[in-house]
């Protein structure tokens, strides 16, 4: 006996398959408006009954009629990319865009976060719901960078056709985790103690080459990135040209054009004597230094210094740049090489701090006894 198909009379395409077996389903056949033959299942015989098996024949033929195939739709969805997919795309045709540290940082989150956790899930079938179920599983901070990464995620997943317009899950999704902007600087005794540590940390090899790499940052307020990836052919005269792919604010294409002062000067002087490298802080191999957590530790240990990022220092340099040069906001900026104002503001606490105490300074010589 082989299968049989028996066509409804009341309802155009509806038709029980008989298997062999004699089990029994419903189904439909149609055409979409492309002219496409579908065959959608309904379910089982014994399990609905024709009646509902005509009812939802004729609901499934008005969504078609709509432009709505359900069979297309289904086929469509098993076609579609996962998240891991998602992220190889990615990858591939966004981060390379990005700054490589940033690029870096995207692909640790996505690795470590993310895909463990919605790698085999379909794209297209995130919903808020998912998103809000990940973020509490991880850290806080993660949290944060995780639910941005994934907006601009299903952002370009729109774009790419993956997900409906307007569909992103992230939409409204917060994670209520609040980060407060650090605020520390290097006190004059911190920055002594600092200074006295560097100059006895290594006298050759990468530890003093990594001593360099701290000097260089407290004399020009750079990035570590602007200096510990930089290379020789950057240094013109008495100014460090970072390229525009390799600084923080340079996705218009502008280079960063980095004052060295005579100091720093000095220090590059020293440093371009004692390698052959073609870069200016050389690591143990043919690149440039790669790990300095361990060596930073280890400086700070010496220095007596807590709670103390290497970033810090590039605060610290804004901080004696207002408080003991006087310079202006705008100014500040761009020797750190802000792109925005609104990143140099927040560091107004110290004028206001340094005025006050100018005030100070002037209301008590008006006081002073003459002579």
């Amino acid at each position: 006996m082989e299968k049989e198909w028996k066509a409804d009379r009341k309802v155009p395409g509806l038709g029980l398959m008989v298997l062999p077996s004699g089990v029994s389903t419903y189904y439909l056949r149609y055409r979409e408006p492309s002219g496409k033959q579908q065959t959608h299942k309904i379910g089982r015989a014994g399990v609905i009954n024709l009646t509902t098996a005509r009812e939802e024949a004729l609901k499934l033929l008005g969504d078609v009629a709509r432009g709505q195939a359900p069979t297309t739709a289904r086929q469509q969805l098993r076609r579609s990319p996962t998240m891991q997919q998602l992220f190889e795309r990615l990858d591939a045709e966004h981060y390379p865009k990005l700054r490589p540290s940033t690029a870096t940082g995207y692909r640790v989150l996505w690795k470590r976060h993310i895909l463990p956790r919605l790698g085999t899930s379909k794209a297209a079938t995130i919903t808020s719901a998912d998103v809000l179920e990940l973020l509490p599983q991880l850290p806080r901070i993660q949290a944060n960078r995780s639910l941005a990464v994934l907006r601009k995620a299903f952002n370009l997943a729109e774009l790419w056709g993956i997900r409906p317009q307007g569909s992103n899950p992230c939409h409204k999704v917060t994670t209520g985790n609040r980060e407060r902007k650090r605020r520390r600087y290097l006190t004059r005794e911190e920055l002594d103690r600092l200074l006295a540590a560097l100059d006895t940390y290594g006298i050759t090899g990468v530890r003093w080459r990594f001593a360099q790499l701290i000097h260089l940052l407290l004399l020009t307020g750079c990035r570590i990135s602007e200096i510990k990836d930089a290379r020789w052919s950057w240094v013109q005269g008495s100014v460090l040209v970072v390229p525009a792919e390799c600084h923080k604010t340079g996705a218009d294409g502008t280079d960063r054009r980095v004052q060295l002062p005579p100091a720093a000067l000095d220090v590059l002087a020293e440093l371009r004597r004692r390698s052959n490298s073609e870069w200016i802080i050389a690591g143990d191999g043919d690149g440039h230094l790669i790990g300095y957590w361990r060596m930073w530790a280890d400086l700070l240990e010496q220095a007596k210094i807590e709670n103390l990022r290497v970033h810090d220092l590039r605060h610290s340099f804004a901080s004696y740049a207002i408080s003991q040069a006087k310079l202006s906001l705008p100014v500040v900026g761009g020797l750190l090489g802000h792109a925005s104002p609104q990143t140099t503001q927040r560091y107004a606490h110290l004028i206001e701090e340094s005025a006050a105490a100018a005030a100070a300074l002037v209301a008590a010589q008006i006081k002073a006894p003459a002579g």
